[in-house]
């Protein structure tokens, strides 16, 4: 079994707005195009603008006040990877420990996975698209708000007035729920977030 190590510094990132992070996928874009920072694996995005010199250190005084428009970014994260042509019978998996929070994952501009759990390991399988080796750009979306894929008609569908909250440590919100089609032995609502391990409240 050969293992090719993804961490270190040779990864490159970029913030983007809205669903701009599609646009940088390509793997013929040239490593040296403007608008990317390096950044390190593992590492945070805070603290890879901070390397760069793109924000003041933010565990001096209130600095971290002037990193609050950073969580209101998606952040695409970038490396090129030299993969070596497979034998027969090989499989090819990305292996990861987690991401925060929520990531879109592509392979040469192909979108191969997606994934929500800073804490939870997982795994992708992209035989079929290095099978026959080469130079493959890896990137990963950082930020992103993953959609559900049923419906809102959907009986037991549960649409909340907003679904990116952004709370202080001692900050409380009210979040008013409608429910769709749902009748009440269907209804169920789950909560999960930044560190908060997803659980049933009703």
């Amino acid at each position: 079994m050969t293992v090719l190590r993804l961490d270190g510094d040779d990864w490159q990132l970029r913030p983007c707005l809205g669903e701009e992070w599609r646009w940088h996928l390509t793997p013929d874009q040239p490593r040296n195009a403007p608008g990317w920072l390096p950044a390190r694996v593992p590492g945070s995005v805070i603290d890879d603008l901070w390397r760069a010199g793109e924000v003041p250190d933010p565990y001096v005084g209130r600095n971290s006040l002037l990193l609050e428009w950073a969580p209101a970014r998606a952040w695409l994260c970038r490396r090129w990877v030299d993969v070596p042509p497979l034998a027969e019978g090989d499989r090819a998996v990305l292996c990861f420990d987690g991401v925060d929070h929520a990531a879109s994952l592509c392979l040469d501009g192909e979108q191969v996975a997606e994934h929500e759990g800073s804490f939870v390991p997982f795994q992708v399988d992209v035989t079929s698209q290095v099978a026959s080796g080469g130079r493959r750009l890896l990137a990963a979306a950082l930020g992103v708000t993953l959609e559900d894929g049923r419906p809102h008609e959907a009986p037991g569908w549960a649409v909340a007035e907003d679904n990116l909250i952004h709370l202080l440590p001692g900050e409380s919100r009210a979040v008013r729920v409608v429910w769709r089609a749902a009748p009440a032995a269907d209804r169920a609502l789950r909560i999960s977030g930044f560190n908060l391990e997803e659980r049933r409240v009703c």
